[in-house]
């Protein structure tokens, strides 16, 4: 029985409406990128609900709970609840995400790739022990949310895919990877408004799906992933759905139930998840915010990955 669904993707637009729309049937549970959790009770962020977290009727509750499970008060001390090393971008805990933090995060990490590369079994293997402990405690989080919510499968939009495998690989039975991707000039464009120079832009997508894929043919079976792109999510919606909701065993929902279903509790991510209508459209700014040249420069550097993801030109995100 599946009851956990993982989206793997480099952006946040597209994640943010996938999420929202499996996250509105009745049978799931869309609860954003949810391994920020700790840090959204330090924080005391603001839930897409519009309540802090604090405040917030479904996550109050569930923290109070998972405190209970570990024995500690999360309200006070949120770190007890050790999900590994979260890196933030947007909305960051300075007292937590130090320079020292950072790159004890990238030490880590290259510790858990070389042991999964050496093959060592995520579930046994003493190499993998605190890699273990926090895949643990995600695995305890969303037990909680299935009890609290009466809902089968929890959508984690965490999206690293080194998290999201090494999940899978803890119980592979059970649950699935969405993997997510978008054209890549509207993701360049994207990350050109947040600031970056048209070549750190495409560096970054390169960088994510050159490591991201090749992991997932790695450690994944095939037939537990499922690529969606954005582009058809947000144009041929409702074939989409149904590829997903049959892809977890969910039975089919028309899309007028979905827009109408009632206020999710999605924590990090995309600010369009507070408060906001679910709006199903393509994002093509990129056609009057890129040049000639940045198309050209786009399409002929990420060729090679692009194709690997269904794109005869331009990118994914």
């Amino acid at each position: 029985m599946i009851d956990t669904a993982f989206i793997v993707s480099a952006g946040r637009s597209g994640s943010t409406l996938l999420d929202r729309l499996v996250g509105a049937h009745p049978q799931a549970l869309a609860v954003g990128e949810v391994r920020h959790l700790p840090k959204n009770i330090a924080l005391d962020s603001i839930c897409s609900c519009a309540s802090a977290v604090s405040q917030c009727a479904f996550w109050r509750p569930v923290v109070d709970h998972l405190g209970e499970r570990l024995g500690a008060d999360l309200w006070s001390d949120p770190y007890r609840l050790d999900l590994g090393y979260i890196q933030a971008a947007v909305e960051i805990d300075r007292r937590r995400q130090t320079r020292l933090y950072t790159a004890r995060r990238a030490v880590a990490l290259r510790w858990i790739e070389t042991g999964l590369r050496l093959g060592l079994d995520v579930r046994r293997s003493p190499w993998l022990a605190s890699y273990r402990r926090a895949l643990q405690a995600n695995a305890l989080l969303h037990e909680v949310l299935r009890e609290r919510s009466g809902r089968r499968i929890v959508v984690d939009s965490t999206k690293g895919f080194r998290w999201s495998v090494g999940q899978y690989l803890f119980d592979p039975g059970r649950s699935r990877i969405l993997l997510l991707s978008r054209d890549g000039r509207g993701v360049v464009a994207s990350l050109m408004r947040s600031g970056r120079t048209r070549e750190q832009a495409v560096r970054q997508w390169m960088q994510y799906y050159q490591r991201a894929l090749p992991w997932i043919e790695r450690h994944v079976d095939p037939a537990h992933v499922l690529h969606v792109r954005y582009e058809e999510l947000a144009t041929s919606t409702d074939e989409t759905l149904r590829r997903v909701f049959g892809f977890l065993g969910l039975p089919p929902l028309p899309l007028h139930e979905i827009a109408h279903a009632p206020t999710a509790h999605i924590l990090n991510g995309n600010p369009m998840r507070h408060g906001s209508a679910l709006e199903i459209r393509p994002d093509e700014r990129w056609r009057g915010e890129l040049t000639a040249e940045d198309v050209a420069y786009v399409q002929r550097t990420c060729e090679p990955v692009a194709r690997r993801l269904g794109y005869a030109g331009g990118a994914a995100e």
